[in-house]
């Protein structure tokens, strides 16, 4: 039962870090555009 616990909250992790790595590169990639476009993000 434990061991099922800790494999889901493993998964979990991993799709975390996952989904934060793909918001970081948006961000980097929303603040680009807006230096192109002669915007700032701040």
């Amino acid at each position: 039962m434990e061991l099922k616990l800790i494999e889901r909250e493993n998964k979990y992790y991993i799709q975390f870090a996952q989904l934060e790595k793909y918001i970081n590169q948006a961000n980097s990639q929303a603040s680009w555009l807006a230096q192109q476009l002669g915007g700032g993000m701040s």
